[in-house]
């Protein structure tokens, strides 16, 4: 039994963990009804009945028994909070690029690839791009602006088992999840395709990939006002398969309506060669080849080691050797700061570069 099925049983009953009552047979006997493998569907019966019932909109699903799988680990609280964004003009360049400006002020469907090597600031950049949808905390803007997913990295294997591909189908599940979520989130008039589909499934329907994506294009469609923006954050992070599946749905939606494009990752084969790089509705922003990304790592080492306790002429060092040896790359730099940090006392830094 899943977590919602638990939950609603104990909405609805005292003892959700069997189907044992008494029947009479055809010998006038009485015998246990009990039925093995019944539980499941009467937890999901009741699962339907409480929707039936009790649940009316979004809110109410979210605040009685929860969404089905577990909210996105980065959602809109995370990307209004000043705490989890780049720090001063980190990452600002962006928003006076040409290839961005002609994506967001299109009045047409777009793409935007935001391209680059590992540690080149792509996420940095994504959260930057997504937080300027969502700068009103207090008064946020009314309708949906922008929905999102970060996508974590899968770890490398030699082979797929069954098992193994399994949990990528979920993984590609979990991504529609979000977006539909955070779309729900932001307008709740939009929830009777979900809601429907919710009391035909139960909570089977927050794994089903196909049912997720027909209720996803069908808000989208539904969807009032234009256009609505979709990022989605370390697409590469999947395996080449379900990234191919993922971009193919995707370009899919921006057929439907008015829909912005933002997907962010590596530039390799299995997805260039996917996305429609010569086509006008498709925007590529290089980072390798980006002057801005360097000037932005340099910022960067600048107020994290003018934060520290040191002199200035140790500061300044320590600056000029990280800066030298970071050739660009903001993993390296934050891994670098975050060791002095802890381990160096100033005098002795160079011994942790």
């Amino acid at each position: 039994m899943t977590a919602i099925q638990s939950s609603i049983s104990g909405h609805l009953s005292g003892n959700s963990n069997s189907f044992n009552t008494n029947i009479t047979n055809n010998y006038g006997i009485q015998v246990p009804s009990y039925i093995p493998g019944m539980q499941p569907l009467i937890a999901n019966l009741r699962f339907e009945l409480w929707l039936r019932i009790c649940i009316a909109t979004f809110e109410e699903l979210v605040k009685c028994i929860g969404w089905g799988t577990s909210p996105p680990e980065i959602d809109l609280d995370h990307l209004r909070d000043e705490y989890n964004l780049p720090r001063g003009n980190t990452g600002k360049w962006i928003f006076e690029e040409a290839g961005y400006r002609g994506w967001r002020d299109s009045g047409e469907s777009r793409l935007l690839w935001l391209c680059g090597g590992p540690g080149t600031g792509k996420t940095m950049l994504a959260k930057r791009v997504a937080a300027e949808f969502l700068i009103e905390p207090d008064n946020p803007p009314a309708g949906v602006k922008l929905v999102f997913h970060f996508v974590s990295p899968e770890l490398p294997t030699a082979s797929i088992s069954s098992d193994e591909a399994e949990l990528s189908k979920l993984r590609l599940a979990k991504i529609s999840s979000d977006l539909l979520y955070g779309i729900l989130q932001q307008d709740g008039n939009l929830f009777n395709g979900c809601k429907a589909e919710l009391e035909r499934q139960g909570d089977r329907f927050f794994t089903n990939l196909c049912s997720l994506w027909k209720v996803l294009r069908q808000a989208i469609k539904d969807f009032q006002t234009e256009p609505i923006y979709i990022l989605i954050d370390g697409i590469d992070g999947l395996k080449e398969r379900l990234c191919k599946e993922l971009i193919g749905r995707i370009l899919g939606l921006m057929e439907i309506r008015t829909v912005k494009i933002f997907l962010s990752s590596r530039d390799a084969p299995h997805i260039s060669n996917i996305l429609p790089n010569n086509l006008p509705e498709c925007t590529k922003i290089n980072l390798d080849t980006n002057s801005f990304v360097r000037e932005d790592v340099e910022s960067f080492i600048e107020h994290r080691v003018n934060a520290w306790g040191w002199d200035v002429d140790l500061r300044e060092k320590a600056m000029k050797a990280l800066m030298a040896k970071s050739e660009g790359i903001f993993l390296w730099a934050s891994l670098a700061i975050e060791n002095l940090t802890y381990f160096s006392s100033g005098p002795d830094f160079d011994k942790f570069l």
